[in-house]
């Protein structure tokens, strides 16, 4: 994971913490060797939303995965929990919701403040992609296609079988686009 914050370059290591850097030279800051961001192939498992972290690690095999929220300013939150799973998206911060998927289909979707787990939902496939609009948590994955739910108790709102083709999914106001092997954008209809 890399990140920046307040002019620094925030370099995740896994279980060896962040790394914290000068931009400008390059020269380490200081280290936080409790906060854990985990990697994964071709993504890491981090955001920096506001003055504060979120990170994803795996804990090990019967230990499950933790989210933790790190401050980074004076206004910064500071909460860990666990859940069941390998994470393959996410965490996906706005400004109320911290939302990730993993390989099993599970979502699991935490207050941002808080870290209270609001709701989960299981879907039929791994997790591949996550994004939040004003009312929905969209989760897309390649077998099962979209799936839309409400962000406030997980009720499901609408599901398409079309398979996505891809993991990347970005919603922007009433437009939901999906990537990977070619890009569709898809308007959404006001309910």
């Amino acid at each position: 994971y890399v990140g920046e914050y307040a002019g620094e370059v925030y370099v995740g290591m896994g279980y060896d913490g962040v790394r914290v850097l000068n931009p400008g030279t390059g020269s380490l800051t200081r280290v936080e060797e409790s906060w854990r961001v985990g990697r994964s192939f071709a993504s890491s498992r981090g955001q920096i939303h506001g003055d504060t972290l979120f990170g994803v690690q795996r804990s090990g095999p019967e230990d499950g995965s933790s989210l933790a929220a790190y401050p980074l300013g004076t206004n910064g939150r500071e909460w860990s929990g666990t859940f069941d799973g390998t994470v393959t998206a996410g965490p996906v911060v706005d400004n109320s919701l911290v939302t990730i998927g993993t390989e099993a289909g599970a979502v699991f979707v935490f207050d941002r403040s808080t870290g209270k787990r609001l709701w989960d939902v299981r879907i039929d496939g791994s997790v591949g992609a996550i994004d939040t609009s004003g009312l929905r948590v969209w989760v897309a994955d390649e077998e099962t296609g979209v799936t839309a739910y409400d962000r406030a108790d997980g009720t499901r709102l609408h599901r398409s079988t079309k398979p996505v083709n891809g993991s990347d999914i970005a919603v922007s106001d009433d437009v939901l686009i999906l990537g990977g092997n070619g890009i569709r954008g898809y308007w959404i209809e006001a309910e």
